[in-house]
């Protein structure tokens, strides 16, 4: 069913996070499956440290529970 779909992501730091320097704390990821295509994008928080390793797992826990329902 969805042969026909090519899947790319991609993030852009905003310049704020350039200059300080910080990390780029925003994920995507997506899980095609024989029914179904779903996409997950999260937005990490910058206020605190390490928030783009929240953003990443929450983006894989995600899908893994759509991949279990």
């Amino acid at each position: 069913m969805f042969g026909d779909f090519l899947i790319a992501g991609g993030s852009v730091m905003g310049t704020e996070h350039r200059e300080v320097p910080r990390n780029n704390e925003d994920a995507y990821a997506w899980l095609k499956m024989p029914a179904a295509l779903a996409a997950v994008v999260c937005d990490g928080n910058g206020s605190g440290e390490n928030t783009e390793v929240g953003a990443k797992m929450g983006a894989k826990l995600v899908l893994a529970t759509i991949r279990q329902t």
